[in-house]
């Protein structure tokens, strides 16, 4: 263009000096009325626009800028300039249509692209360069470091729930500012931490906060302000910390470590493998229904309340999911489930800003007081009897695997007694198969004595008790028997500190199916771990669909606890031939009695000899 007007001023300039001297005056060009004519007149008629599918990039990766023309000439080749070529760089394709992006470093370009017949039809495009984006795996542990951001939530393309994070507050609103739920009159907007740093729901009655919150129960017992929002990488099943979470919920090793070229991962939660019938993905399945509970609890439960049962895998194989990795510490979802579609995002990041119309609910943490959780009184009765350390334990043992054969383990603050007798010797050896060991044990125990922890034998026949002459390895005057034996008590379910009682359900009732024994019952992880490895072997998968444990405690007509009642079970995993309704759970019992009056056996006056 510059060179266009260049030759055209020099020719009429030309013309101008050959008029002068033929009439010899320096006034004429003033005086002419000759127009000027315009050179874009002649140029042919152009339009110009610059595309690319993405105005974001990462270093090292590329993007496409097309050039769209539009002329009835046939020459539609363009040219393309990068503003910046530190940032990134430009290939233009051989049609002079196409040019790759690449980019160098993180910043900002601009790309211009200008027709060749018409250089005044020219359009711009601004792409970014950033650092390369990490994996799913490590952009959820970059979001889980983060003290403040929001979840927007939309359904079928109309904004739904917001989901407010700070270091203090979890709060839940839907479109208009209003809590998701609500219990009876009060409305729950989420939980927060109250003066003394205690979890509690943030409750409030038309527009007053209420002062005495109750605390949060969850599955992993009282919450603290380290897991409030979530257990991150110690998260062993979903939904540990009640209906209020984020992404700290999730554990991040449920997601791929793999990155995928375009940052899109689809979680796939359907976990049978066609041919093994095995497990295959059961944490994409708790990632799916998670982040469909976090959009949409209502529809959720409803969901569950079809499928018969809390079964994640069979769930989500209905549900499509995506995750995008937006930023090396933002993800966004969508999740499709039927005719509904869900879009998560988040925004705000690093300056969440949470209030509710006029009433800031920033501070008011500082004036919440926590109420006590609801325990039932015959649980706490429970509990304080193992805690005696004196007990007798049921043992039930199916050599066959399906015919039952006992013997019973006393328990007492200062030793413990296997009663595994003859009769009992002879009923197990009797009924045990191929893949069962005979049992040749003689009834045993340990005694803690001043030095140190020792074992004992006892002899039915002459009744009498043959104690080791050396003490059990790594003992001395310092170990507690009920600890280094495992006794119940010593699980950190009966420690005070740890709160993990919290986790079972306020009411009892009967939790399996032909069995009247009525629980405290509870989903957590823990506590089935808890329950399970002190009555049978560690032989429990590091992946199980759900957990159910409970805690049953009888009383006599003076309120003294006879019997408590512990199980455990887990769902093992259904193949694709089996209807949901063949679902079952693997169950362990233990049985423990005589409370106080476990020194009452064989060995107790020969121990004390």
């Amino acid at each position: 263009m510059k060179k266009f007007k260049s030759l055209s001023l020099v020719a009429l300039t030309l013309l101008l000096v050959g008029c002068t001297n033929n009439s010899g005056s320096q006034n004429s060009v003033e005086s002419s009325n000759t127009p000027i004519q315009d050179s874009t007149a002649q140029l042919p008629k152009v339009t110009v626009t610059a595309k690319a599918i993405t105005r974001e990039i990462e270093i090292g990766k590329t993007v496409e800028v097309k050039a769209i023309v539009n002329t009835t000439e046939k020459d539609k080749t363009c040219t393309f300039e990068c503003s910046d070529t530190s940032v990134a760089t430009l290939a233009v394709n051989a049609n002079g249509l196409k040019a790759t992006l690449t980019g160098v470093k993180a910043g900002k370009v601009t790309v211009t692209v200008t027709s060749k017949i018409n250089p005044t039809a020219k359009s711009s495009i601004d792409i970014t360069v950033i650092a390369e984006k990490p994996s799913l795996r490590e952009a959820l542990k970059n979001i889980q470091k983060l003290d403040n951001y929001t979840i927007s939530v939309s359904k079928n393309s109309e904004a739904s729930q917001k989901i407010f994070v700070t270091p203090d507050f979890l709060i839940v609103e839907d479109a208009y500012g209003y809590p998701v739920y609500s219990n009876g009159s009060k409305s729950i907007f989420g939980k927060t931490l109250d003066k003394d740093e205690k979890v509690v729901l943030l409750e409030r009655v038309d527009d007053d906060f209420i002062t005495e919150a109750p605390i949060v129960q969850a599955n992993c017992g009282l919450l603290t302000k380290e897991n409030f929002k979530g257990n991150k990488e110690n998260t062993k099943q979903p939904f540990e910390v009640n209906d209020f979470y984020s992404f700290d919920a999730f554990n991040p090793d449920w997601v791929t470590d793999v990155k995928t070229e375009d940052n899109v991962y689809v979680i796939d939660g359907e976990a049978t493998d066609p041919e093994t019938k095995k497990a295959t993905n059961i944490t994409g399945a708790y990632v799916e229904c998670m982040l469909w509970k976090l959009a949409d609890a209502e529809s959720y439960i409803n969901a569950i309340e079809q499928t018969r049962g809390e079964f994640f895998w069979t769930l989500s194989s209905d549900i499509e999911t995506t995750i995008t990795v937006v930023g090396s510490e933002s993800i966004s979802a969508t999740i499709e489930y039927g005719s509904e579609t869900y879009e998560i995002e988040m925004e705000a990041i690093h300056e969440t800003d949470i209030a509710d119309d006029d009433n800031e609910i920033e501070g008011v943490n500082s004036t919440l007081t926590a109420t006590a959780p609801v325990v039932g009184d015959k649980l706490e009765a429970g509990f304080a009897a193992v805690k005696t350390n004196n007990y007798v334990q049921h043992n039930s043992m199916f050599p066959d695997h399906k015919t039952e054969v006992n013997f019973d383990v006393y328990f007492t603050p200062d030793y413990v007694f296997y009663d595994c007798h003859k009769v009992f010797r002879h009923e197990y050896n009797n009924h045990r198969t191929g893949d069962t060991e005979e049992w040749t044990k003689i009834p045993y125990g340990y005694i803690k004595k001043a030095d140190g922890i020792y074992k004992f034998e006892y002899d039915e026949d002459a009744n009498t008790v043959t104690v080791n002459t050396t003490k059990e390895e790594n003992t001395d005057a310092s170990t507690s028997l009920p600890v280094w034996h495992k006794y119940l008590s010593s699980y950190s379910l009966f420690d005070e500190n740890n709160n993990l009682k919290y986790a079972f359900a306020a009411e009892e009732s009967p939790i399996w199916e032909n069995k009247l024994t009525n629980y405290y019952s509870t989903d957590s992880r823990e506590i089935f771990e808890q329950f399970l490895t002190y009555y049978a072997p560690e032989d429990f998968e590091e992946v199980i669909e759900v957990t159910k444990a409970g805690f049953g405690v009888e009383l006599d007509a003076t309120n003294k606890v006879t019997d408590v009642y512990g199980t455990a079970g887990f769902t093992p995993f259904v193949d694709e031939t089996q209807d949901i309704g063949t679902h079952t759970y693997g169950v362990d019992y233990f049985h423990l009695n005589s409370f106080g009056g476990a020194t009452t056996n064989k060995v107790d006056a020969l121990l004390k000899k």
